[in-house]
This record gives structure tokens, C-alpha cells and sequence, in this order.
């Protein structure tokens, strides 16, 4: 199984996995640091008597679970917070809560502060209320009649407990006696002893049934509120790492986002399966403000952008090794991918190999070679083919071809221009006026390099397909688009045309890369031909001819290594 798919992502975006994870946590940090810590003291209530009692009926014992929410229902609402601040002389309490414990007649209060005495203070003083609002919890209006209640509970449990002693004496008297009317007469005495403990027993169920002993809605305090010396929060680096966790969470799924969202192939392995093509070579980025001209390959021979242009000359090479002529077509699938640059380096490299090369730009619409190599282009493609009589020999079509033709400062190289742009470009490129100058071109140059437009906007690199050698797909790492490449390979399948292979520019290999060859920038300067002077500009160990000395400077001098 190939994982590379799913880690690509987070090796291309480690820089903003890295920066959210740091500034998750750093981030944290400076907002936990100030934080003081906060403590927590909990007081627990008991709701009726069925916790006391040695055998509690099922009745009891649901309806005092029930009342325990209720309670807890009561703290929660805020019912008992102005009471408790009147009570304590505060302005505000510290947030609390109130739990009923499942499955029992417990309810705990508890409360969080900074400070832990006003915890313990507010939980109690909570406890206080919340047992006032009960039935039971009896104002000073009854505490006369609780009072009386409780000296009536006194006083008949004396008389119990006096019955219970005489009925005890008079049935040991009873085993004692032998006359039948004593026997009888000290039976009556206990039957009637024994109905007065009745009574007795009944009165006393009736009046503990009044008071918080005995009653079901009743709360009793039955764990003190605690003094907590133990902060409990905030856990300062759990947090900090927490967040650093989730920054970089979310740093992974935004580049995954981003990398489902970018449609741009990046590598030749993502080209090379969309359009089942080798690649013949990689153009690394470069600025032109860098190097004297776009022309790479005449004014920097021994840069590695020279060399990248190199392998692409040997590719091209090996694609047409039993052709004596070869025509190439260079397109890409849309705007600024580089295809006229590569145009002119690849017809400089091979023309530096001592063959004679021919570079037509092709390109009627937005043409460029005349501005790469500083050439005039009043005359040129169009004019020559409005010029053309079909009916001229071969011979006579080459004389004409000369008088359009340029030459370069390149050995080797003629340049035609593509002269004024037409109305027509496509019908102009597939016209049998066209088929007749290619025919008289070939036997007269080595290599035949088109310049042409891009596949996707106009039909005109379709039509010239049929009529080259070979075709080269210029493809720009972070700015081609699958679904163009999809739409490429389809359209030239149609035409039947002969691809060769593809060139991925703006694209540098790293040393982990299959395709690695040098980095030029590890090489010492004399390694690459260059010296850099104390003014940093690059300057060669031989002279250059300045094929544009006395010319006019262009406005269009300075201009992007796009097509």
C-alpha cells in the first residue's frame, strides 16, 4: 500500500502544521498564566428519614428520590442566591451547583472560588436555605409549637415506658397467684395496661410524624461543607498541551482541505499517471532579473537551468533517432506555463550542438519570440503565407522562405518570426500554403522548433499536431490542473498526434527525489562558471557577444519566463 498520498500533504504544509501547534501553545500559555487557582467545597444533604430508619418501605424511599431533584432543582434556578448573599453580606457568589445523587436521597451543593474560606461559607450558607424552604425548616412563627410538640414526644414516651414496667411487674405477679378470682382480676388490669400502651404508641406515631424525625420532606445536613487547601484548576499545562493538540488537528485538516481543494499537479509521478507520458525534463524556477534574459541557454551555458535544457535536447534526441528532420511541436494546455521560453532554450541548446535549427513562432496569437530575441517583427509566418502562390515549386517556396527568415546571434539558429497577427490564425495554420513551407523547410534544417498556442484555448496547436515529427506538453508544477491534463491527453488522442513526452517547469527535485540529479546552488561558484563581484551580480569568466548593442531598447526587456 502506497502511503505517500496521505503523508504528502502534511510534508508540503509541516511549516503551517508547526506554526498552529506553536502558536496553539504559546497562545495558551500567556492566557492560563494569569489565572489564579480555584477551589472547590462540597456540603451534603439527605432528603426524609428512609436513610435512618431499619427497614424502609419502597413508597418512602421513591418519593424522597424525587424530592432530592426537586432540591437540587431549587439550588439550581437561582431560587436560594439572594437570601444567601443577604445572609453572608456579599454582592455576588461564586458559581455553584446542586447534583441529587442517582438512586438516593442525597443532594450535594457544590461551589467553586478562588478563595476557599468563602467556598465553605457560601456552600453551608446554601444548605442553610435550601433546609429553610423545607416544610420542616420552621420559622421563628412555629418554634413555640415545635417546642410544645417536642415536650408532648417527652412526655409520652415516659409513659411508655411507665406502662411497659407495670404490664411487665403484673404479668410476674400473675405466675405467682393461685386463686382463680385474683388470676382474673390481675388479667383485666393488664388488658387494660395493654390497651393503654396502644393509645400511648398511636399518640406518639401522630406526633413524630410532625416533626423533621419522622417526615419524608424533610433535609438534614449530613456532611459539613469542607475547607478545600487543594486547588482543583485550571491544569495549566494539560491545557497548554490540549491546545497544542488541537492546533495541530486542525493544521492537518486544513492542508488536507487545501490539497483537495488544489486541483495542480506538483510532481512528475501525479503528470505521468494523468497522461501516461516520461518526462524528458524539469525546469527549475527561475527570475529573470536574475540572469541577463530569458535566454538562459546563450547567456548562462553552465547554469543548472542550461543543463535541465540539456537533458531536454537529449530526450528529444532519442525520441527521433531514425529521422534525419525533425520537426517539434511545443504547446502546453493553458497561458503562462512556460511554453515560449522553452520554445527558445530548446532550439538555443540545439542549435549549440551544431545543428541548423529553424524556430517558427507559431503562435498568431500572442506571439513572443521576436521580443525573446530582440528581433523586428513587421514580416514574418503571415506575411510569408499571404505571399506564397500554391502553385510555386518547392524550389521557389525556400527562396521566398529566405527573405522572411532571421538570422541569431546563436550559431546554428534562424528565427521566423510570426509577422502581423492574422484574422484567421487556425485556417491560416492548416492551410495547404502551410503544408508547402514545412515541405520546403525540412530538407534545409535539422530541427524544426513550433511555437504554438496553448492546446486548451484555441483549436490552432490541434491543427499543427498532424503536420509535426513529435509534440512536447509544457506542464507548470503548481499551476496546470488535472482536469487540463485530462482534457490535453484526450483532445491529442483525437488528433493522433505524437506526443513524446512532457516538460514540468517550476518544478526543483529535492535529494529524496527519484528524478534528483544536482542542486546548483551546493556547487561553487567556479564549478558553475559564475563569480559574483562585490556588486552580487553575476558575471562570466568569458565574454559574451551583446547581439542587441546599438539597438533599441525594448519596453519589454524584463519580461516573465511564462509563455
Amino acid at each position: 500500500m502506497n502511503f505517500k498520498p496521505y503523508i504528502a500533504p502534511v510534508l508540503k504544509w509541516w511549516w503551517l502544521i508547526l506554526g498552529a501547534t506553536l502558536l496553539a501553545g504559546v497562545s495558551s500559555y500567556f492566557v492560563t498564566r494569569p489565572l489564579p487557582p480555584v477551589y472547590l467545597s462540597t456540603v451534603t444533604l439527605s432528603v426524609g428519614t428512609a436513610i435512618s430508619q431499619p427497614n424502609p418501605d419502597g413508597g418512602t424511599i421513591g418519593l424522597e428520590r424525587q424530592l432530592s431533584e426537586t432540591y437540587a432543582g431549587f439550588v439550581n434556578n437561582g431560587l436560594l442566591t439572594q437570601k444567601t448573599q443577604e445572609a453572608l453580606g456579599l454582592e455576588w457568589l461564586p458559581d455553584y451547583s446542586a447534583v441529587a445523587r442517582i438512586s438516593s436521597q442525597l443532594v450535594e451543593i457544590s461551589v467553586v472560588d478562588t478563595n476557599p474560606i468563602r467556598a465553605q461559607r457560601v456552600a453551608d450558607e446554601l444548605a442553610h436555605q435550601l433546609i429553610l424552604m423545607s416544610p420542616t425548616g420552621a420559622g421563628q412563627s412555629e418554634e413555640g409549637l415545635q417546642a410544645f410538640i417536642n415536650q408532648q414526644i417527652q412526655e409520652l414516651q415516659t409513659n411508655i415506658q411507665a406502662t411497659q414496667r407495670e404490664i411487665a411487674q403484673k404479668q410476674e405477679e400473675l405466675t405467682r397467684l393461685i386463686s382463680a378470682s385474683e388470676i382474673a382480676t390481675l388479667q383485666g388490669e393488664i388488658t387494660v395496661l395493654e390497651a393503654r400502651l396502644t393509645t400511648l404508641n398511636s399518640n406518639f406515631a401522630t406526633l413524630i410524624s410532625s416533626t423533621d424525625r419522622g417526615a419524608s420532606n424533610s433535609l438534614r445536613v449530613i456532611v459539613e461543607a469542607n475547607l478545600p487547601f487543594r486547588p482543583i484548576g485550571p491544569n495549566k499545562p494539560v491545557i497548554i498541551v490540549l491546545s497544542a493538540v488541537v492546533g495541530a488537528f486542525l493544521a492537518v485538516a486544513a492542508a488536507f482541505l487545501l490539497e483537495f481543494i488544489d486541483d495542480t499537479v506538483k510532481d512528475p509521478e501525479e503528470v505521468s499517471e494523468l497522461i501516461q507520458l516520461p518526462m524528458l525534463a524539469s525546469l527549475p524556477a527561475f527570475k529573470v532579473d536574475t540572469f541577463e534574459h530569458e535566454l538562459i541557454t546563450a547567456y548562462q551555458p553552465r547554469s543548472h537551468v542550461s543543463e535541465a535544457f540539456r537533458v531536454l535536447r537529449t530526450g528529444i534526441k532519442f525520441a527521433s533517432l531514425d529521422k534525419t528532420n525533425a520537426s517539434i511541436l511545443v504547446t502546453s494546455s493553458s497561458s503562462s506555463e512556460g511554453k515560449s521560453m522553452t520554445s527558445a532554450n530548446l532550439a538555443v541548446v540545439l542549435a549549440q550542438t551544431g545543428s541548423r535549427v529553424l524556430l517558427i513562432d507559431a503562435d498568431l496569437r500572442r506571439p513572443r519570440q521576436h521580443l525573446l530575441f530582440k528581433l523586428p517583427n513587421d514580416r514574418g509566418l503571415t506575411s510569408f503565407l499571404l505571399e506564397l502562390n500554391v502553385d510555386d515549386p518547392i524550389s521557389d517556396i525556400w527562396k521566398l522562405l529566405q527573405s522572411y527568415i532571421q538570422p541569431s546571434t546563436v550559431d546554428g539558429l534562424s528565427i521566423l518570426t510570426s509577422g502581423p497577427l492574422p484574422p484567421n490564425p487556425s485556417e491560416l495554420l492548416g492551410s495547404t500554403k502551410m503544408q508547402l513551407s514545412l515541405a520546403a523547410l525540412t530538407g534545409e534544417f535539422d530541427y524544426l522548433v513550433f511555437d504554438t498556442t496553448p492546446i486548451l484555448a484555441v483549436t490552432d496547436a490541434l491543427v499543427m499536431a498532424t503536420q509535426v515529427d513529435n509534440i512536447i506538453l509544457i506542464t507548470r508544477s503548481g499551476q496546470t490542473t488535472r482536469a487540463q491534463l485530462r482534457q490535453v491527453q484526450e483532445r491529442l488522442s483525437k488528433m493522433k498526434g505524437n506526443v513524446i513526452g512532457y516538460v514540468l517547469n517550476r518544478w526543483t527535485p529535492n535529494v529524496t527525489s527519484d528524478y534528483y540529479y544536482y542542486d546548483e546552488q551546493s556547487m561553487p561558484p567556479e564549478q558553475r562558471g559564475i563569480s559574483t563581484p562585490a556588486n552580487g551580480r553575476f558575471k562570466f569568466p568569458f565574454p559574451l557577444p551583446n547581439p542587441w548593442r546599438g539597438r533599441t531598447k525594448s519596453k519589454e526587456t524584463n519580461v516573465r519566463s511564462e509563455g
